[in-house]
């Protein structure tokens, strides 16, 4: 059995904590960090029903609208969902494109509580599918 000087436990302790922190910084640079959602995804699931429903496809609110894009098949980052849902967007889906419709800004329309309830819905439903 040997003994160990304090000189070298510290610098093998100072060793092992720089390999720990190249570690965890390569798994965190090749992991990607699980995006925060805001919002209530369960009051934005009415949101969508009444006001999204008739235009956009999601399965997770039993929706089959025609001429929106399908949101089961488009999958976007709430930030991106509150913009178009705040702002309108561009015409997307068979039936808007083949009329050259935009989907209009709900920002007149809906709360900002309820524009971030349906975001969060529909990017958590989005990758359920």
């Amino acid at each position: 059995m040997t003994l160990r000087s304090p000189a070298r436990t510290v610098l093998v302790a100072m060793c092992l904590a720089l390999v720990a922190g190249a570690l965890a910084a390569t798994a965190s640079a090749t992991t990607p960090a699980k995006p925060k959602v805001d919002g209530n995804a369960a009051a934005g699931k009415a949101v969508y029903r009444a006001n999204c429903s008739i235009c956009h496809v999601l399965k997770a609110a039993g929706s089959g609208g025609t001429i929106g894009p399908n949101l089961d098949q488009v999958v976007l980052t709430q930030a991106k969902i509150i913009d178009i849902v705040t702002n309108g967007g561009p015409a997307m889906g068979k039936a808007a494109a083949k009329w050259s419709m935009q989907m209009m800004g709900y920002k007149k329309v809906l709360t900002t509580a309820q524009i971030q309830n349906v975001a969060a819905f529909e990017a958590t439903a989005a990758k359920k599918s």
